[in-house]
């Protein structure tokens, strides 16, 4: 589960240091980006922190306990096609293909890693010779960095949702049609246009134009993959594809 269980990463949380909570806080409360209630936790007031663990056991208890294993399975799953995109294409193939809202190039003895995230545009960071661990998160809808001064920087991304967790149903399949729902519901694990195409059961050209348009509704997003292309749901197509239905629509 955790190192030292639950107890034990929720006392890590709840002893946050008080400077860490007013830097962090502060100021979002002070903006009015975070209502008043929230001040005496940024004020590292013993109340606030127990009420603070409190919180988050009671959500542990209702959102995640009942799903646990579902979600260590996915970050088994997840970590175990890491290390395989590790082992055939190296550490750059690994974060090229983290997320669609990652962008990650090598500048002569340098790499830059930028991302973007629900609280700011564009961000560029760089290790500095601490490191960088990948943290996969079931619950993330994008990706985030956790920077201790102490310590490697952690890149937070969400786990790829697995082809069998999405479809395209009629409803989904009545609003974009069949093929091109399918084109969609066929992008989870990010295939390149020749797999789509296979998937789909429709020529080459015929999936790209597919997803051109998808691609122009902000539906999927298409990198480039040495010669070729991999395309990717974006939040918004996985979205779309959990509120469509079940699976086992088949292109007319």
């Amino acid at each position: 589960m955790f190192d030292g269980g639950l107890d034990a990463l929720l006392d890590r949380v709840a002893g946050t240091p008080d400077e860490v909570l007013a830097a962090e806080l502060g100021p979002l409360v002070a903006s009015g980006a975070l209502p008043a209630r929230v001040a005496p936790l940024a004020a590292g007031e013993p109340a606030a922190r127990a009420r603070l663990r409190a919180a988050m056991r009671a959500f542990h208890g209702v959102a995640l306990a009942p799903y646990w294993s579902e979600i260590e399975g996915a970050v088994r799953a997840d970590r175990a096609v890491r290390g395989h995109t590790l082992a055939a294409g190296g550490l750059d193939r690994v974060l090229r293909d983290l997320s669609p809202y990652l962008a990650w190039a090598e500048t002569g003895e340098h790499y830059a890693l930028s991302y973007r995230c629900a609280v700011a545009d564009d961000v560029e960071v760089a290790a500095g010779g601490r490191g960088l661990t990948l943290l996969p998160c079931h619950l993330a809808p994008q990706p985030y960095l956790l920077a201790d001064p102490g310590g490697p920087l952690v890149l937070v991304y969400p786990i790829r949702p697995g082809r069998r967790e999405l479809g395209a149903g009629a409803p989904l399949a009545d609003l974009l049609g069949r093929t091109r729902a399918a084109v969609l519901a066929a992008t989870a694990d990010a295939p390149g246009t020749s797999q789509l195409a296979r998937r789909v059961g429709v020529s080459a050209a015929t999936a790209s134009e597919h997803a051109a348009t998808l691609r122009a509704a902000g539906l999927i997003t298409t990198r480039r993959d040495g010669a070729g292309v991999r395309h990717c749901l974006t939040p918004l197509g996985e979205q779309v594809l959990r509120a469509g239905g079940p699976a086992g629509v088949r292109p007319r």
